[in-house]
């Protein structure tokens, strides 16, 4: 048998089954869990909520996770009662798929609010 043929035929066949079962980052598999459902898997919005794309890129970590913290009841927006470290994850997942694209579109930035009427 010749073991040059076959090395890299191995190779070949085998480093995409590699690649493909690499482990999702904890933001990633956080957002497939806790959002992807209701904004869809790309963030750009889904059957049960709008895109989040601009909102989550116009505010800071710390005010998106106190807004996940408590939601929004009157929007179907669910709280999240989430270690800080997950929701930045998150957060960051989210601004990993925002785009030039997604700027060009100079979407109005959306208002979120709090319980209580506090918008941010």
């Amino acid at each position: 048998m010749n073991h040059k043929i076959l090395i890299p035929s191995l190779t070949t066949v085998l480093f995409p089954v590699l690649v493909a079962a690499q482990p999702a980052a904890p933001g990633e598999e956080n957002f497939a869990l806790h959002c992807a459902r209701c904004h869809g898997g790309d963030a750009r919005g889904g059957e049960f909520g709008p895109n989040i794309l601009l909102p989550v890129s116009a505010r800071s970590d710390q005010e998106l996770a106190a807004y996940l913290r408590v939601g929004n009841s009157a929007e179907g927006m669910p709280p999240f009662a989430l270690p800080d470290e997950t929701l930045f994850a998150i957060t960051s997942h989210v601004r990993s798929l925002f785009t030039a694209d997604d700027q060009a579109e100079n979407k109005p930035r959306g208002v979120l609010r709090l319980v209580g009427g506090t918008q941010i």
